[in-house]
């Protein structure tokens, strides 16, 4: 593909994913179940989501053959279907005793997609990083575990009795209620193994940075400095009921895409020393 090409095509996904996560917004904003809760951090929210599209934009159309752009767009696109299916979920079958035609089908399809958008934000990104391709031919079977392991998941999620959202509403493809407890199992042991990869494409970062010089030093400390940021973000998540620490998991959300397109495209690349000890004296 063309550097013309993969630009064109890269910035037509970013506008199919601006368009779906405005849809989402508005439909979270207006619904009374919506996880996001209040319409101004739905707003935030799907701002901080396309910031995955836009890096994976500006990386694949400088970079037509770097996989990482192409992996954010995939990131951007999974995170606006989550949104826009769970958004018209909620609001669909809100509408009962009469609710909206694919409601049920929309709720379902969220459900299944929510691992398979985490993965490929955080798994396969840290995995890949920074030059697109696995560190070594040995991680191969790591990659694979964690398709297994996501694969696992969303096959116990599109069996489940019920809707995750909506426990009272029937699955499209249920199966019966004594399948339960296998389902539960199976569901339970791919995330293990998803998990499992995860903390595996952790330390394959790491190794690479050890082993790593120059620019591609700095590149990896970029995206380590933002995924610190992230983990700290994290016991914030439990405390949604809270408004203002509910607004921190955009930042956690917006830190690991941004810090990729730095590291990639090469912009400020050496002041990431001096951003880190500013960060740890104003912190």
């Amino acid at each position: 593909m063309t550097r013309s090409a993969a630009s064109r095509l890269a910035w037509t996904l970013v506008g199919i994913c601006a368009a779906g996560l405005a849809s989402g917004i508005v439909l979270h904003s207006v619904s009374r179940t919506s996880d996001l809760g209040s319409a101004p951090l739905a707003i935030v929210f799907g701002t901080a989501l396309m910031t995955f599209p836009i890096v994976g934009a500006l990386i694949a159309s400088r970079h037509p053959r770097h996989a990482i752009g192409w992996l954010l767009l995939a990131a951007g696109l999974a995170h606006m279907a989550l949104s826009l299916f769970s958004g018209y979920g909620n609001f669909a079958l809100e509408r009962a005793p009469s609710p909206l035609p694919g409601g049920v089908v929309t709720s379902w399809l969220s459900d299944l997609i929510w691992l398979p958008s985490v993965a490929v934000s955080t798994t396969f990104l840290f995995l890949l990083f920074p030059d697109g391709k696995l560190p070594s031919r040995r991680w191969r079977s790591l990659a694979l575990t964690a398709v297994v392991g996501t694969a696992m998941v969303a096959l116990a999620l599109v069996f489940e009795p019920s809707l995750y959202g909506h426990p009272d509403i029937k699955a499209p493809l249920a199966l019966p209620k004594n399948s339960e407890r296998l389902l539960g199992l199976l569901g339970t042991a791919g995330f293990v193994l998803w998990a499992a990869a995860t903390i595996g494409a952790v330390i394959s970062l790491i190794l690479r940075f050890r082993r790593a010089r120059g620019e591609q030093r700095l590149q990896i400390k970029w995206v380590a400095f933002a995924a610190a940021i992230s983990l700290v973000m994290v016991p914030s998540f439990s405390l949604e009921s809270v408004e203002a620490l509910a607004f921190l998991e955009p930042v956690a959300l917006i830190a690991i895409p941004i810090s990729i397109g730095v590291a990639i495209l090469r912009y400020r690349l050496y002041d990431i020393d001096r951003i880190i000890n500013r960060t740890l004296v104003y912190g």
